[in-house]
C-alpha cells in the first residue's frame, strides 16, 4: 500500500504525463524515487509498476511484477495484479494465466476467482466463468458480486429461475442495490413473466427505465422496457421490427428459443452475441 506521500507523486506524475511535460515528469519521477529510498522491494516494485502504468505501459507493469515473483515465490496478490495489468493491456490469455496462477497459490482468494469469472464471461465462455464464481461462492458466500455474474452467466445459458434466484440472493446482501434489482427483474421479463418482473422493479427504476412491455407477431417477439411517455412510441417501433425480421437493422439480433424467434439488441457483455435477457430496448428506443 503506497504512502499518502507516494501517492501524492503518482497524482503529480499523472498529470504531468497528462500535460506531457517532460520536465514535470522528470521531477515527479525523481521525487518518487527519494520516497522509495530505504523501501522494502516488493513496495519498491510495485511503485515502478505504478509508474509504467500511468505512463500507458501496462504489459510493462506485468513485468515488472513478473520479475519479483522470480525471486520472492508464488505470491497471490502479485499474480491478481499481473493479471489486472495484463487484461488493461488486453493480453487476455495472459491475464487468464495470471489469475489462474493467483488461485492455486491462494483457492481462497475471492476477488481473483470473481475477476477471472468476468474476463471468462467477457470472452463468451460462460460454462468456465460459471465454475468460477462457484469456487468463488465456497471461499466467501457473502461476496456479492459473485452471485450478481452467477445470475449473468446463468442468463447467458437461458437458465432464468436459476438467475433469478442468484439476484435475489445477491440483493439480499445489498438491499437496495438499484442493478442488481433491475437484473433480476429482468430475468423474468426474460422468461415471459412480465408481471412479476413489473412488480420487482422499484419506483425509481421504472421512472428511469419504464416498465416491461412485450410484442407478438406469429412466432416472433418483442421484449423491451419504456417509459410510460414513450411506450406508445415504442410498441409501434418493436411492430416495425417484427415486421421486417429479414432486413433487420445493423446490430439487432433475432434468436430462436424454445420454438420463438426472439427480436433483441447485442449483449452487454459479449456484443457479438445477441441479449442475454433478450432485451430490445434499445432497438426499440431507435425507431
Amino acid at each position: 500500500m503506497a504512502s499518502p506521500h507516494l501517492r501524492q507523486r503518482f497524482e503529480i506524475l499523472q498529470t504531468a504525463i497528462a500535460a506531457k511535460d517532460p520536465a514535470g515528469v522528470a521531477s515527479a519521477l525523481e521525487a518518487i524515487e527519494t520516497e522509495l529510498q530505504g523501501a522494502d522491494p516488493l513496495t519498491r516494485a510495485a511503485a515502478y509498476a505504478e509508474v509504467q502504468l500511468l505512463r500507458g505501459r501496462p504489459l510493462e507493469a506485468a513485468e515488472v511484477l513478473d520479475d519479483v515473483l522470480g525471486v520472492i515465490g508464488d505470491d497471490a496478490r502479485v499474480h491478481h495484479q499481473i493479471a489486472a495489468y495484463r487484461e488493461q493491456g488486453d493480453d487476455l490469455d495472459g491475464a487468464l494465466r495470471s489469475y489462474e496462477r493467483a488461485n492455486a497459490a491462494d483457492p481462497m482468494f475471492t476477488e481473483a476467482w470473481v475477476a477471472r469469472g468476468v474476463l471468462l464471461d467477457r470472452r463468451g465462455d460462460v460454462a468456465e466463468a460459471l465454475g468460477c464464481y462457484r469456487s468463488a461462492m465456497l471461499s466467501d458466500p457473502q461476496h456479492v458480486d459473485t452471485w450478481r455474474n452467477m445470475g449473468n452467466c446463468l442468463a447467458a445459458q437461458r437458465k432464468y429461475d436459476e438467475a433469478a434466484s442468484a439476484y435475489d440472493t445477491a440483493l439480499g446482501l445489498a438491499v437496495g442495490d438499484q442493478t442488481i434489482a433491475f437484473l433480476r427483474a429482468s430475468a423474468h421479463a426474460a422468461k415471459g413473466d412480465l408481471q412479476t418482473a413489473d412488480r420487482l422493479m422499484t419506483e425509481a427504476l421504472r421512472e428511469e427505465l419504464g416498465r416491461p412491455c412485450e410484442e407478438r407477431m406469429g412466432d416472433a417477439v418483442c421484449r423491451f422496457f419504456a417509459p410510460a411517455p414513450a411506450e406508445a412510441e415504442r410498441r409501434a417501433n418493436a411492430k416495425a421490427l417484427l415486421e421486417s425480421l429479414d432486413a433487420l437493422p445493423q446490430g439487432v439480433y433475432v434468436e430462436a428459443v424454445d420454438g420463438v424467434r426472439y427480436v433483441c439488441d447485442p449483449d452487454p457483455v459479449t456484443p457479438d452475441r445477441p441479449h442475454r435477457f433478450l432485451d430490445a430496448s434499445t432497438a426499440v428506443s431507435r425507431g
